[in-house]
């Protein structure tokens, strides 16, 4: 039987149309496996990340803590110093104040003389 030129163009058309539509489900299937592997791969970068900021915020804590500590003790070294310095006032003018009245006796002593 001979094929009419019409009906040849016809099937040469359809296969043309099936080849193209195979090559995109080919390209397309592609396209979604490229995407996956990149996604898994990102959400494993990610993940990772997370990890490392959850240590990171852990090792903040800490550092927080002695700061904390590091704070307190040095409030609390700072009081005494204060009330070290308090004492070394008191002591000062004690001292000022005993040898002033020491040095009135002397003076008392010297003016009896003459």
């Amino acid at each position: 039987m001979i094929e009419l030129p019409q009906v040849k163009e016809r099937k040469i058309a359809e296969m043309i149309k099936k080849l193209i539509f195979f090559a995109l489900i080919l390209v397309n299937t592609l396209c979604f496996y490229l995407l996956d592997r990149d996604i898994n791969e990102y959400s494993q970068i990610i993940e990772e990340q997370q990890v490392q900021i959850a240590e990171q915020q852990t090792q903040i804590d800490d550092l927080k803590k002695q700061l904390g500590y590091h704070n307190l003790r040095i409030t609390s070294q700072m009081d005494t110093l204060m009330v070290h310095r308090s004492r070394l006032e008191q002591i000062k003018v004690f001292l000022e104040n005993w040898r002033s009245g020491f040095a009135s006796k002397i003076n008392l002593k010297n003016a009896r003389k003459f």
